[in-house]
């Protein structure tokens, strides 16, 4: 008797969800991987799993089996997990939405109170000149 085990996993990758479909036997270990598009609903899995004969494998099952055993450096992984959140930045889409606009209101702020500074010192400059004008009058 054969063992069958088999598993789907579904997960969001920018832009589109996909599902990724393990299926492991005694002699073999097959994987394929499908893009949904928009967020799929149960049955839509459902179907998916029961009618999961019928759909053609991506991979080579030798190839498989040799990529399910290959060993990744875990520095590698560090590595690209700085990496990916140096590009995407931590948290989700809202709280990054939310770092941009705080980030947009930070640099309004330092160009208002830049403008302020210079009329701060146009207006003292304008008040010197006038002071010093009243100090030469009827000379």
């Amino acid at each position: 008797m054969e063992i069958v085990r088999s598993t789907l996993t579904v997960f969001f990758e920018d832009p589109f969800w996909v599902g990724v479909y393990e299926c492991q036997t005694d002699r073999s270990y097959e994987v394929m991987k499908m893009t949904f598009g928009t967020m799929p609903e149960d049955n839509t899995v459902l179907s998916l799993v029961l009618s999961s004969h019928r759909l053609s494998w991506h991979l080579e099952k030798t190839a498989c089996a040799e990529l399910k055993k290959a060993y990744v450096n875990p520095k590698r992984k560090q590595k690209q997990a700085v990496l990916d959140m140096q590009r995407h930045g931590a948290g989700t889409k809202a709280q990054q939405a939310l770092s941009r606009q705080r980030d947009l209101q930070h640099q309004k702020a330092k160009i208002r109170t830049k403008e302020n500074r210079e009329a701060k010192k146009a207006y003292q400059y304008a008040q010197k000149i006038k002071k010093r004008k009243e100090k030469h009058r009827g000379h």
